[in-house]
């Protein structure tokens, strides 16, 4: 059974964001602190960044500039291609992906460890356990922080290269059926997808998920107030016409999956309810998308490997280096960071529809 919200896109006017004001610091802890300008100049970056590597040629605008990397939770993907990507325009990359190998396990605060590497970098990347982390991190850093994943929270940089994923695969980020499933509570890559997905026109989302894993009403109700239609289902067939599949994991490190959300399923169960295999991807049809933020837990059968509708082996590595290389290169070297200038496409002029700021909301915007 389908239950569906449609709601009423306001006026552009009402989708601005708050410009960095002169000589402040801007950083990218969110969704909410971009804005379809924003994105677009990512995508299209990141789009001119693949040409220019199957053309042999290798920029290095990065040069001189220092990525910090500050993972206190594991990460495989979001880690490695950062890293990549920083090398890959010229940076250079210090830091650590094991808070156990570091003085936090010393009793050192996250605020002092960013204090710190803030001293020595000219960009942080941050990864942690606690929602609002980037938020602390941003208060007291010298240098723009960007949000790798705050626990259940959001993690945007995800959302910018699982958007350039849907461009590169179906050829659009507008008017796109997208069917997300599985642990949509705990999940962070969908609250920033979601929220991503409301700025373009005419998307329609599917929310796959038995009810105790659902996305939190007050994510939907934001979403929808801003125009995106939503609707909700308890199984996978709805996603059938879907031109992206959006699979993810179940959350088990998160406090209270495994004890609760889990006891009235089982994960066998649970997975085995919501499994893409060869034989519901064969009904979903020949044109569908399969994506995966990784890691891939059961919830995607290996026999479906090597088939083209699923992307997520591209979307993990040549897309997510791609979209992260355009990110660094516009917060380091388009003027977005250290000096406060707005994000624009090399040209464009103010207020020609050149793209937004990548700036935090001010403390008194809720």
């Amino acid at each position: 059974m389908v239950s569906m919200t449609v709601g009423v896109r306001p006026q552009a006017a009402q989708d601005g964001r708050l410009s960095a004001s002169p000589n402040s610091i801007t950083h990218l802890l969110s969704m909410r602190d971009v804005d379809r300008g924003t994105l677009d100049s990512i995508l299209g970056k990141a789009e001119r960044g693949l040409m220019d590597m199957g053309n042999g040629a290798f920029a290095r605008p990065l040069r001189n500039k220092r990525l910090a990397k500050l993972f206190y939770e594991p990460s495989t993907r979001t880690t490695t291609t950062f890293e990549v990507a920083m090398v890959e325009l010229g940076g250079t990359v210090v830091g650590f992906s094991d808070a156990k190998t570091t003085s936090a396990m010393k009793g050192e605060s996250l605020e002092d460890a960013v204090r710190f590497y803030s001293g020595l970098s000219d960009v942080i990347v941050l990864r942690h356990p606690e929602v609002g982390a980037g938020e602390r991190a941003a208060a007291v850093s010298k240098v723009p922080v960007i949000n790798a994943g705050d626990g259940p929270g959001e993690h945007p940089t995800q959302a910018a290269l699982d958007l350039f994923t849907m461009k590169r695969e179906v050829g659009r980020v507008d008017g796109l059926r997208i069917a997300m499933v599985g642990d949509l509570k705990n999940g962070r890559t969908v609250h920033s997808l979601l929220y991503a997905l409301s700025m373009y026109e005419g998307n329609h989302v599917v929310l796959i998920a038995p009810e105790q894993f659902r996305m939190p009403p007050a994510a939907v109700e934001e979403v929808v107030g801003m125009g995106l239609r939503v609707s909700h289902a308890s199984e996978l067939d709805a996603a059938i016409g879907a031109d992206v599949i959006y699979q993810t994991r179940i959350q088990q490190e998160r406090p209270g999956v495994e004890s609760g959300q889990l006891t009235h399923l089982g994960r066998g169960a649970y997975i085995e309810s919501l499994k893409i295999d060869r034989a519901f991807l064969d009904r979903a049809g020949t044109e569908v998308k399969v994506m995966h933020p990784g890691p891939r837990n059961g919830e995607i059968s290996t026999e479906i490997d090597g088939d083209p509708r699923l992307v997520c082996f591209e979307q993990w590595t040549t897309y997510a280096v791609a979209a992260r290389k355009a990110i660094l290169e516009i917060v380091l070297r388009d003027g977005v960071g250290r000096n406060g200038t707005a994000l624009r496409e090399p040209g464009a002029s103010k207020g020609d529809g050149g793209g937004a700021p990548m700036a935090r909301r001010a403390a008194t915007d809720d």
